[in-house]
């Protein structure tokens, strides 16, 4: 975009507030982005980056972002027919959080948090759902 400074800027400000670009240093060493440093609004665009990037830093530092979260003794159990109450949430709880996050448009799976509830409670009338998405009762 050699040149065309207003179409640079417009594309720059999209990835910083649309999709969150954080890497100043990349921004500030890339040849390709040399001849907008002088622009007024090169300040504020990278104004904007270190905020990305301190706001991805504070949500790097969020528990469930932490491999000590995903690699808990509780979520390393060996098959057992008879597993405890803790084993069987943390397991489901795992499920869940993976599924979540590894597929896209997750949240119009019918009902997935109702499942989960279901799965944890106690009145059997509950259950009904879960033969629909293959899951079993869990006897907790």
């Amino acid at each position: 975009m050699a040149g065309e400074h207003a179409l640079a800027f417009k594309y720059l400000k999209a990835a910083v507030q649309k999709d969150g670009l954080h890497q100043v240093d990349m921004l500030t060493q890339d040849a390709d982005f040399i001849s907008l440093h002088s622009d007024p609004q090169w300040k504020e665009i990278l104004k904007e980056v270190a905020e990305n990037a301190k706001n991805r830093k504070k949500e790097d530092a969020m528990f469930f972002n932490r491999n000590s979260f995903w690699d808990s003794k509780n979520l390393v159990t060996a098959f057992r027919p008879n597993l405890s109450a803790e084993e069987k949430l943390a397991g489901l709880s795992k499920f869940w959080s993976e599924a979540k996050y590894n597929f896209v448009n997750f949240d119009l799976v019918p009902a997935y948090s109702q499942i989960f509830d279901q799965q944890t409670s106690e009145d059997p009338s509950d259950a009904k759902p879960l033969i629909q998405f293959g899951l079993p009762r869990m006897e907790l």
